[in-house]
């Protein structure tokens, strides 16, 4: 039976009079939303809050041990923002006990509050709010290293380092055929190319579940800086010795939620957490698949607990997001994630990248076309937004055929049997429905183009720089 099943089931009455007859502090309580255990957020009228944390009737007390004395560790530390305080009852405890009305005991702690909105209530997730969330959870993992504490030595099924396990556990759980067959896609190339890497990797004290209802963002104190920090993290119970790396994965899979485009939230958030604490290659190359193994582990979990106790609402509160955020994980190369999130730490994009580099420039290449096009009658076209030619025209992104022979018109004027289109070039035609990667008429869009184009004649022959062997063309 999962510690679920055995969740304290206090009303807000009851923590407030918890609070009162423990730590002689009167206030209304409010409920908040946990899995395991109960929280209650306490309100005393005069300004001041608490958090009242009712644990599960199976929580083992050395793990809220644990909890007490990292809160006091990141303190010590020089990192007091990152963690709230730990209150002692009046008779000068940290962990307290009370006994509900069925005679089962739970123990119970009084914490600071933190202040700050869910970054799941945050909209928009500005480019700097995800920077700023890696960098808040880098510092937090660089004060963790050195933290110690035997209950972390512990078998946790949320555990990452274990996702593989997890997911082939409960994924048989998932009802639909079509979407477990997406995690099983996620689950084998997780066991073929990533599990063997994780040993390997750095581990130590993690918080373990930075999801979105967990950070806090800072309301800021004007328009311009309105949610773009972040400003605490809650709920330390998920803590565990495991990769370090994961503390950063958990995170992203949270941030990359109704995304449009999660690799460059993912890439975001790396770079802020690279800039406080740097990452070793090999977390890089492991990062993209634990980060979507923290969403298969997800909604496997879902399934499960749904089965066991569907009416708790909470167990389910992200499947739905997960969902939608896997499907479209599922459609960005592996390859270009790993070489997006290298670059975002200022690292070769291609691990090989420097060794390629100096193959080229070693071998000699041959002309794409039989011209020479560095002295040879070429003409440079401007096909940019503010093109003579384009405006001139009128001419749309859709009709290629008007365009061709306007291009291909003024090479003929110029006497130049090649025409050349410049890189790096803002062009009109990417406003078309064909380049559009959102939905939302607000969201950023490609304009840059990223080739150099050759207009040739029909019937130019067309030669491969370099020998090799044609594998697809499309």
């Amino acid at each position: 039976m999962s510690l679920v099943e055995h969740a304290p089931l206090y009303g807000a009455e009851e923590a407030a009079a918890i609070v009162y007859r423990l730590y002689g502090i009167k206030g209304h309580a409010r409920p908040l939303p946990s899995e395991r255990d109960q929280n209650f957020q306490i309100d005393t009228g005069g300004g001041e809050r608490y958090v009242l944390k009712i644990a599960n009737e199976r929580e083992a007390p050395d793990l809220l041990d644990a909890q007490n004395h990292v809160l006091q560790h990141i303190a010590q530390a020089g990192s007091a923002a990152l963690g709230a305080t730990v209150l002692r009852t009046v008779a000068g405890e940290t962990i307290a006990r009370t006994v509900n009305g069925d005679g089962v005991a739970h123990l119970v702690r009084l914490l600071s509050y933190v202040p700050g909105t869910p970054l799941a209530l945050v909209r928009p997730h500005a480019p700097e709010l995800m920077a700023d969330l890696g960098r808040f959870l880098g510092e937090l993992d660089a004060a963790l290293a050195t933290f110690r504490h035997p209950a972390l030595q512990r078998t946790f099924h949320w555990d990452l380092a274990h996702a593989g396990s997890e997911v082939a556990e409960h994924m048989g759980e998932i009802a639909d055929p079509a979407r477990r067959a997406l995690v099983a896609r996620f689950l084998a190339r997780f066991e073929a190319e990533t599990a063997p890497l994780l040993a390997a990797l750095p581990h130590q004290a993690i918080h373990g579940d930075a999801n979105d209802y967990n950070v806090l963002v800072t309301d800021g104190g004007d328009l311009f800086t309105r949610y773009r920090q972040v400003s605490g993290i809650l709920d330390y119970g998920d803590m565990v010795h495991s990769l370090r790396v994961a503390d950063l994965a958990i995170a992203a899979a949270y941030a990359l939620l109704d995304k449009d485009d999660p690799l460059a939230t993912v890439a975001q958030v790396t770079a802020g957490y690279h800039a406080a604490n740097p990452l070793t290659a090999a977390e890089i190359a492991a990062l993209w698949d634990l980060t979507c193994m923290r969403l298969c582990m997800s909604v496997c979990h879902a399934a499960h607990q749904r089965r066991l106790k569907p009416e708790n609402e909470y167990l389910s509160i992200s499947e739905q997001p997960a969902w939608d955020a896997l499907e479209r994980l599922a459609r960005v190369h592996p390859r270009l994630a790993h070489y997006t999130l290298r670059a975002a730490c200022n690292l070769p994009a291609d691990p090989a990248g420097a060794a390629i580099t100096a193959w080229l420039a070693q071998t000699p290449a041959a002309p794409v076309i039989p011209a020479d096009l560095r002295t040879g009658a070429v003409h440079v076209l401007d096909l940019s937004i503010a093109s003579p030619t384009l405006a001139a025209a009128q001419l749309r992104s859709d009709r290629t055929d008007t365009l061709s022979a306007t291009i291909f018109g003024e090479m003929a004027a110029a006497g130049a049997p090649v025409g050349i289109g410049r890189y790096d070039e803002a062009r009109p035609f990417y406003t078309g429905p064909a380049f559009s990667l959102s939905a939302s008429p607000t969201d950023e869009r490609r304009t840059i183009h990223l080739g150099i184009d050759l207009f040739a004649s029909a019937g130019t022959p067309v030669s491969a720089p370099i020998a090799g062997i044609v594998h697809a063309v499309t």
